[in-house]
Protein backbone atom coordinates (compact mmCIF):
# COMPACT_ATOMS: atom_id res chain seq x y z
CA UNK A 1 0.00 0.00 0.00
CA UNK A 2 1.23 3.50 -0.56
CA UNK A 3 0.21 7.20 1.65
CA UNK A 4 0.60 9.85 0.09
CA UNK A 5 0.01 13.31 2.05
CA UNK A 6 0.49 16.65 0.81
CA UNK A 7 0.42 19.18 3.95
CA UNK A 8 1.35 22.61 2.34
CA UNK A 9 4.17 24.59 1.70
CA UNK A 10 7.51 24.34 3.64
CA UNK A 11 9.15 21.78 6.14
CA UNK A 12 7.59 23.72 8.92
CA UNK A 13 4.11 21.91 8.41
CA UNK A 14 5.52 18.70 7.95
CA UNK A 15 7.14 18.35 11.11
CA UNK A 16 4.86 19.92 13.34
CA UNK A 17 2.88 17.95 11.51
CA UNK A 18 4.55 14.16 13.16
CA UNK A 19 6.32 16.03 15.76
CA UNK A 20 3.78 14.26 18.02
CA UNK A 21 4.86 10.21 17.45
CA UNK A 22 1.40 9.72 18.25
CA UNK A 23 0.70 11.51 14.55
CA UNK A 24 2.77 8.60 12.61
CA UNK A 25 1.03 5.98 15.16
CA UNK A 26 -2.53 7.37 14.19
CA UNK A 27 -1.07 6.63 10.29
CA UNK A 28 -0.32 3.42 10.80
CA UNK A 29 -3.41 2.42 12.48
CA UNK A 30 -5.84 4.44 9.66
CA UNK A 31 -3.66 1.93 7.10
CA UNK A 32 -4.13 -0.47 8.74
CA UNK A 33 -7.97 -0.04 9.13
CA UNK A 34 -8.50 0.56 5.51
CA UNK A 35 -6.25 -2.33 4.15
CA UNK A 36 -8.28 -4.78 6.47
CA UNK A 37 -11.75 -3.01 5.43
CA UNK A 38 -14.56 -5.29 6.67
CA UNK A 39 -12.20 -7.95 7.89
CA UNK A 40 -12.14 -9.06 11.27
CA UNK A 41 -8.51 -9.92 10.87
CA UNK A 42 -5.98 -7.91 12.16
CA UNK A 43 -3.67 -6.54 9.36
CA UNK A 44 0.21 -6.28 10.00
CA UNK A 45 1.84 -4.31 7.76
CA UNK A 46 5.21 -5.23 6.21
CA UNK A 47 8.35 -2.86 5.62
CA UNK A 48 7.95 1.03 5.47
CA UNK A 49 9.70 3.01 3.46
CA UNK A 50 9.33 7.01 3.92
CA UNK A 51 9.56 9.37 0.79
CA UNK A 52 9.81 12.66 0.47
CA UNK A 53 10.24 15.58 -2.17
CA UNK A 54 11.34 18.88 -1.10
CA UNK A 55 10.02 20.39 1.91
CA UNK A 56 8.15 16.84 3.08
CA UNK A 57 11.46 15.96 4.35
CA UNK A 58 10.07 17.91 7.81
CA UNK A 59 7.73 15.05 8.43
CA UNK A 60 10.59 12.17 7.55
CA UNK A 61 12.85 14.07 9.88
CA UNK A 62 10.27 14.20 12.61
CA UNK A 63 9.14 10.59 12.47
CA UNK A 64 12.28 8.97 12.90
CA UNK A 65 13.04 11.52 15.80
CA UNK A 66 10.95 8.78 17.81
CA UNK A 67 13.06 6.22 18.58
CA UNK A 68 10.10 3.64 18.37
CA UNK A 69 9.55 5.04 14.96
CA UNK A 70 13.28 5.21 13.71
CA UNK A 71 13.42 1.09 14.88
CA UNK A 72 9.90 0.36 12.51
CA UNK A 73 11.11 2.34 9.43
CA UNK A 74 13.12 0.15 7.12
CA UNK A 75 14.00 2.41 4.37
CA UNK A 76 13.95 6.22 3.58
CA UNK A 77 14.16 7.81 0.38
CA UNK A 78 14.89 11.73 -0.22
CA UNK A 79 14.52 13.24 -3.23
CA UNK A 80 16.33 17.00 -3.37
CA UNK A 81 14.79 17.11 0.20
CA UNK A 82 17.09 17.35 3.42
CA UNK A 83 17.54 21.47 4.49
CA UNK A 84 18.45 22.93 7.50
CA UNK A 85 18.75 26.78 8.25
CA UNK A 86 21.89 28.17 8.46
CA UNK A 87 23.82 29.70 11.86
CA UNK A 88 24.00 32.47 12.50
CA UNK A 89 19.78 32.57 10.78
CA UNK A 90 20.42 33.51 6.97
CA UNK A 91 24.36 33.50 7.15
CA UNK A 92 25.13 31.27 4.41
CA UNK A 93 28.69 28.94 4.47
CA UNK A 94 30.42 31.57 1.51
CA UNK A 95 30.21 33.94 4.78
CA UNK A 96 31.32 32.80 7.25
CA UNK A 97 27.85 30.48 8.65
CA UNK A 98 27.57 26.92 9.37
CA UNK A 99 24.72 24.64 9.01
CA UNK A 100 21.78 24.39 11.65
CA UNK A 101 22.75 19.83 12.35
CA UNK A 102 19.99 19.75 14.55
CA UNK A 103 17.97 19.34 11.57
CA UNK A 104 20.07 16.33 10.23
CA UNK A 105 21.15 14.27 13.19
CA UNK A 106 18.43 12.11 12.51
CA UNK A 107 19.22 11.11 8.72
CA UNK A 108 22.72 10.85 9.72
CA UNK A 109 21.69 8.44 12.48
CA UNK A 110 19.27 6.88 9.69
CA UNK A 111 22.58 6.61 6.95
CA UNK A 112 25.07 5.20 9.88
CA UNK A 113 21.85 1.98 9.95
CA UNK A 114 22.30 2.02 6.67
CA UNK A 115 26.25 1.63 6.50
CA UNK A 116 25.17 -0.86 8.79
CA UNK A 117 23.10 -2.92 6.69
CA UNK A 118 20.39 -2.95 9.31
CA UNK A 119 18.34 0.36 6.95
CA UNK A 120 18.20 1.14 3.67
CA UNK A 121 18.83 5.36 2.31
CA UNK A 122 19.09 6.82 -0.77
CA UNK A 123 19.16 10.85 -0.80
CA UNK A 124 19.27 12.73 -4.11
CA UNK A 125 19.82 16.43 -4.54
CA UNK A 126 19.72 18.95 -7.06
CA UNK A 127 22.19 22.07 -7.28
CA UNK A 128 19.91 24.64 -6.32
CA UNK A 129 20.86 27.35 -3.98
CA UNK A 130 18.12 28.89 -2.23
CA UNK A 131 20.15 31.50 -0.35
CA UNK A 132 17.80 31.98 2.83
CA UNK A 133 18.48 28.13 4.13
CA UNK A 134 20.93 25.17 3.34
CA UNK A 135 20.64 23.96 -0.03
CA UNK A 136 20.60 20.30 -0.28
CA UNK A 137 24.00 19.83 -1.99
CA UNK A 138 25.20 21.39 1.02
CA UNK A 139 23.56 19.14 3.83
CA UNK A 140 24.19 16.67 1.67
CA UNK A 141 28.19 17.51 1.75
CA UNK A 142 27.84 17.49 5.33
CA UNK A 143 26.17 13.83 5.68
CA UNK A 144 29.10 13.04 3.76
CA UNK A 145 31.40 14.10 5.55
CA UNK A 146 29.98 13.17 8.74
CA UNK A 147 29.86 9.42 7.58
CA UNK A 148 33.34 9.74 6.01
CA UNK A 149 32.19 9.76 2.64
CA UNK A 150 33.56 10.86 -0.76
CA UNK A 151 31.40 11.53 -4.02
CA UNK A 152 32.85 9.67 -6.91
CA UNK A 153 32.57 12.41 -9.99
CA UNK A 154 30.71 10.82 -13.17
CA UNK A 155 28.72 12.78 -15.40
CA UNK A 156 25.30 10.71 -16.71
CA UNK A 157 22.67 12.52 -18.50
CA UNK A 158 18.93 11.95 -17.86
CA UNK A 159 15.86 12.67 -18.83
CA UNK A 160 15.09 17.12 -19.59
CA UNK A 161 18.40 17.53 -19.92
CA UNK A 162 19.58 16.77 -16.30
CA UNK A 163 23.20 15.68 -15.37
CA UNK A 164 24.57 13.52 -12.80
CA UNK A 165 27.63 14.66 -11.54
CA UNK A 166 28.49 12.28 -8.81
CA UNK A 167 27.68 9.08 -6.89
Amino acid sequence: AAVVLNLGAGSGIYDRSFRDPAAFDSLLAAVRREIGGASSKRVELGRITLSAFSAGHGAVRAILREPRHFARVDAVLLLDGMHTSYVPEGKVLADGGSLDTTNLVAFLAFAQAAMRGEKRFLVTHSEIFPGTFASTTETADWLLESLGLHRTPVLAWGPRGMQQLSE
